[in-house]
């Protein structure tokens, strides 16, 4: 799920992995509760590129990190997508939700 993650001077890095499903959604919830944190995390990047698999009970968790991020004047980049990201993304129309270029990991 989290394959590495690190926060240094305010900026947090994600790298997830594997599968983002509804089988681990609680336990994804509560490990990007430490980023939510105003004064630790101030730019947050999620690389998604090694996602094999994603689906809305995941999707639904981004989208309320993504709104907490900016309501509180934060930012929060997906920096890379899998074809699995790109493809949930484009189904519902967020690309201009998450404002970030859908690059397709190589």
């Amino acid at each position: 799920m989290i394959s590495s993650n690190r926060i240094t001077k305010g900026h947090g890095k994600l790298v997830l992995n594997d599968e983002l499903t509804i089988y681990v959604a609680n336990d994804f919830k509560k490990k990007l509760e430490k980023y939510v944190n105003t004064e630790k995390c101030q730019f947050l990047s999620i690389d998604m590129s090694e996602v094999s698999e994603i689906d809305t009970a995941c999707l639904q968790i981004l989208i309320q990190l993504k709104r907490e991020f900016t309501e509180t004047g934060r930012e929060l980049r997906i920096v890379s997508h899998s074809s699995a990201v790109i493809e949930l993304f484009e189904l519902y129309n967020l690309g201009s939700f998450f404002g970030d270029q859908m690059v397709l990991a190589s």
